[in-house]
């Protein structure tokens, strides 16, 4: 009687170690499983979206978007925390001081130029642009079509030094070589890459950062490439009135 008992344990026992196995093995791909990465996890057309694909021939919908979890990031700002540049997504802040962080730790000092810009303010950038630079088209974008309008964009630039302020020249300095290293690790891509200006409509931009989580920066950083290329939403030609 013992004997049979004890064969009755220990096949409950088998049974439930195999349920516990199948459940496991449902919920995780085998092993050496190299899974496609999910491009339609969010929405490249929502301004609310980490993944929005905002360029000159896609204006945010409605233009006149105002995030609603505006936050001023625990970073080195340019300017009062009052101002409106001085704000992220709420979801962009905690990210960025850590990038800040590990800049610091690496001996790269680091400053927030600017973060969410108004449709209003944008338009006073642009018709500034248009005014002095002839480049104007792929230097700026036009109000209603501008990355730093989600609040998910920011420009930085180095600590104490603004000799190459949103210049050319800041590619030449090792917070931009450290940034375009690491700013994946912390979910930021940057954004107007050398080389892609056809792609993205805009001039290489190495402060312009934007945030899209780990997942999507990384799989970019590694492909080496553009929101554009990597959705398949084609170019956002240089010659349209506009980031």
């Amino acid at each position: 009687m013992f004997f049979r008992e004890w064969k009755k344990r220990l096949a409950c026992r088998v049974f439930l170690a195999a349920a516990t196995l199948g459940s496991v093995v449902g919920q995780s791909p085998p092993s050496g499983t190299n899974q496609a990465f999910n491009k339609t996890q969010f929405s490249i057309d929502d301004p609310v979206s980490i993944w929005v694909i905002v360029n000159k021939s896609r204006p945010l919908q409605p233009q006149s978007y105002v995030p609603l979890d505006l936050a001023v990031p625990h970073v080195k700002l340019q300017l009062s925390p009052k101002s409106e540049r001085m704000h992220v997504r709420q979801m962009v802040a905690e990210p960025l001081h850590d990038l800040f962080a590990a800049a610091e730790k690496d001996g790269f000092h680091l400053i927030l130029l600017s973060g969410y810009r108004s449709e209003a303010y944008q338009e006073k950038i642009y018709a500034r642009y248009q005014k002095k630079l002839k480049r104007a088209a792929i230097a700026s974008a036009r109000p209603g079509y501008s990355e730093h309008q989600t609040g998910l964009a920011v420009d930085l630039n180095r600590d104490k030094d603004l000799k190459c302020l949103t210049m050319p020249c800041f590619a030449d300095m090792p917070e931009a070589k450290w940034l375009a290293d690491h700013a994946h690790e912390f979910g930021f891509i940057i954004r107007y890459e050398k080389t892609k200006e056809a792609i993205t409509g805009y001039e290489y931009e190495p402060w312009h950062l934007r945030y899209v989580g780990k997942d999507l920066a990384t799989e970019l950083f590694n492909m080496h490439k553009t929101m554009e290329e990597f959705f398949g939403v084609g170019n956002a030609s240089a010659d349209t009135t506009s980031k």
